[in-house]
């Protein structure tokens, strides 16, 4: 029976092709406030969706 390698000191090591991720510009906090509103707005619309879709198999 094989037995499988020991996989706690395994870490996953970037490929040498992959980009780094770019850091985003520095912004005086109004974009991420307007993605966390644009994000809450998505989240309320997909509840509106699942409620009325409740209701209409009632």
């Amino acid at each position: 029976m094989s037995r499988l390698p020991d996989t706690e000191n395994l870490m996953v090591l970037p490929r040498a092709d992959d980009e780094p991720t770019p850091t985003p510009p520095e912004d005086d906090g109004e974009e991420q406030r307007q993605r966390e509103i644009d994000e809450i707005r998505r989240t309320i619309k997909r509840f509106g969706y699942l409620s009325l879709a409740v209701r209409q198999a009632d």
